[in-house]
């Protein structure tokens, strides 16, 4: 139970741990330099958790093998508007994600190969995800607890050698900004998460612990080592942190970053190729005219998804949830013996009424 419950956690964190939020910039994007790290790090906690197990109780419920199948169960005639928002969700974080993939190539080499480094990684993905769910879940399963624990490693390392820092505050605002945030980030995973099928509540809600407590730690970790550095530039900040420390300093952040690309990338691809495999049938087929959207998308650029996009899938994402909540409410096994109950009542309460007459 505690392994399988550490493998779906660690699949939970492989979808939010990206370049977005590895670099730092999609922390700084939502929250800035000044915003509490303990008060962000525990509103996230709390919001991972329920969620998580959200998502995983309705796909407990539901049990299906793929998302459009769960949306057409919570929202019936109108589960085409939930496909297309998580299928145009998925497409946005990989093409931001191939996008980083060229920007991390850059940084530690040369601009002159740009797309070549997001081919490769392309390519490599493209590759692990016509195996399905069972190959992303085999490589979140080793490589985000090495993610966690670099991430954690160099936030610390930053928060006790940088000098200076700045003031912290914290509004009732915040708390909005936070709800937006998680529900960004709880979108990719949902497209893999509710299809894994019968589990049962001990797991739900471990692995839901597990996923949550790690990326509590992390945000914490993270905003604190952002706030003590003082300042940032380019479109990675963490990795410039880095580089101003020490070069192996800055290639373990880096190699952390292409680590939290790769699974990114991953789960966006798997939750893609599922769905167009369903309509266009042909893993191999899917898998790359999925990465050929994500190519053509990835022009964008990294920054300005982080910035334009991601909040806006963060609100449609919000509505998503309240769904999937109203569905898995009703669903729930104490309304049904309330149901029972009083149709019970009025069974008895017909039987005195003839009676009576």
């Amino acid at each position: 139970m505690i392994a399988k419950s550490f493998t779906i956690g660690m699949l939970i964190v492989g979808a939010i741990l990206g370049a977005g939020f590895a670099s730092g910039a999609e922390l700084i994007s939502f929250f800035g330099l000044d915003t509490s790290p303990i008060v962000v790090a525990v509103l996230v906690t709390v919001l991972v958790f329920l969620v998580s197990c959200l998502f995983l109780f309705l796909g407990n419920k539901v049990n299906k093998k793929t998302i459009s199948l769960v949306n057409q169960k919570v929202y019936g005639k109108f589960f085409f508007l939930a496909d297309a928002f998580l299928l145009v969700n998925s497409l946005i974080i990989l093409s931001a994600m191939l996008a980083a993939t060229n920007s991390l190539g850059a940084s530690i080499f040369s601009s002159s190969f740009s797309p070549l480094y997001a081919v490769i990684i392309g390519v490599i993905c493209a590759t692990v995800s016509i195996k399905g769910k069972k190959g992303l879940i085999t490589a979140n399963k080793f490589v985000s607890p090495i993610m966690i624990a670099v991430l954690v490693f160099i936030g610390l390392f930053i928060s006790i050698t940088a000098t200076g820092g700045r003031g912290v505050s914290f509004n009732a605002g915040t708390i909005w900004v936070v709800i937006i945030y998680v529900s960004m980030n709880m979108m990719l995973a949902a497209t893999v998460v509710t299809t894994l099928g019968k589990l049962n509540k001990k797991i739900i809600f471990l692995s839901s612990g597990i996923a949550a407590a790690s990326m509590g730690l992390l945000v914490f970790v993270l905003m604190t080592a952002l706030n003590r550095y003082g300042y940032v530039m380019g479109s990675m900040p963490t990795l410039d942190m880095a580089r101003y420390i020490h070069p192996a300093i800055f290639w373990t952040m880096a190699l952390a970053l292409a680590a939290g690309i790769f699974t990114t990338i991953l789960t966006a691809m798997t939750g893609l190729v599922a769905w167009f495999e369903g309509v266009f049938g042909g893993k191999i087929f899917s898998a790359f005219t999925v990465l050929a959207a994500g190519f053509i998308l990835s022009n964008l650029g990294f920054s300005t998804v982080i910035t334009l996009l991601y909040p806006i899938i963060g609100i449609v994402g919000l509505v998503y949830i309240l769904f999937a909540s109203i569905y898995s409410f009703k669903k729930t096994k104490f309304i049904k013996p309330l149901t029972n109950s009083n149709q019970k009542n009025n069974k008895i309460k017909t039987r005195k009424t003839l009676v009576q007459r």
